[in-house]
C-alpha cells in the first residue's frame, strides 16, 4: 500500500510521520526557559527563607526542598530548575558578606527587627543576580523580585523591592542609559 494511503495506525513504526494532519512530527513541548527560572528563583527563596528562619544546613535545606516540590502533575521539579535553584541559593550565601552592607546602605531598616524575613531573602536574591549573573538581564532580575514579593510579601513589599533593587543597579553599573529599559512600576 503505498505511504500516502495508510492510516496513521497501519505506517510502520519509525517511518517519521505521527500521525497528525500534513505528516507533520509532533514532539514534546519545550520547556520556556523563563518560566524554569522563575521557578527556580521560587525554590531558591523558599531555601532562603528557611535558612534564615531556621539556621538549617543549606545542602539538607535544598535536598528537602526539592525533595517536596512538584514541577506539575506529581513530577519533581526538573533538573535545569533544581539546578538554577542551587546556584542562587550558594551564590547568595557565597556574597552574603557583600550583599547585605549593601543592601543596608540602601535600605537602612535592612536588620530583622524592621524588614521581614522574605523581604531579605528576596532582596538578597535578586541583588546577587544583578552584580554576578551578567546573563540575566537587569529588568528580569527587578521584575522578579517585585513579582515574588507581590506573592509573598506584604503590603509595601513590591514598592520597596523595587526602590532597593532600582539603586542596587544603579551602584552596580549594569544600568543602561535608557532608564524605561530597566525596572517597572511596583504597581499597576
Amino acid at each position: 500500500m503505498p505511504d500516502s494511503q495508510r492510516t496513521p495506525e497501519s505506517r510502520p513504526a519509525g517511518d517519521g510521520r505521527s500521525g497528525a494532519k500534513g505528516g507533520k512530527k509532533t514532539r514534546a513541548p519545550r520547556p520556556n526557559p523563563g518560566l524554569l527560572r522563575h521557578q527556580a528563583r521560587m525554590l531558591a527563596l523558599q531555601v532562603l527563607y528557611e535558612i534564615e528562619l531556621t539556621g538549617h544546613d543549606p545542602r539538607e535545606t535544598l535536598a528537602n526542598t526539592f525533595a517536596d516540590a512538584e514541577g506539575g502533575e506529581g513530577q519533581a521539579a526538573p533538573p535545569a530548575v533544581q539546578g538554577y535553584a542551587e546556584r542562587l541559593v550558594h551564590g547568595v550565601l557565597l556574597y552574603l558578606y557583600k550583599l547585605d552592607p549593601l543592601l543596608t546602605e540602601f535600605a537602612p531598616a535592612f536588620n530583622e527587627e524592621h524588614t521581614p524575613a522574605v523581604d531579605r531573602s528576596i532582596l538578597r536574591l535578586a541583588a546577587y543576580e544583578l552584580l554576578y549573573e551578567p546573563e540575566v538581564p537587569p529588568k528580569v532580575a527587578i521584575n522578579e523580585a517585585v513579582e515574588l514579593a507581590k506573592h509573598f510579601g506584604g503590603d509595601g513589599s513590591a514598592r520597596f523591592v523595587n526602590g532597593v533593587l532600582r539603586r542596587v543597579l544603579e551602584r552596580s553599573g549594569r544600568l543602561k542609559t535608557d532608564s524605561a529599559q530597566v525596572g517597572a512600576p511596583a504597581e499597576k
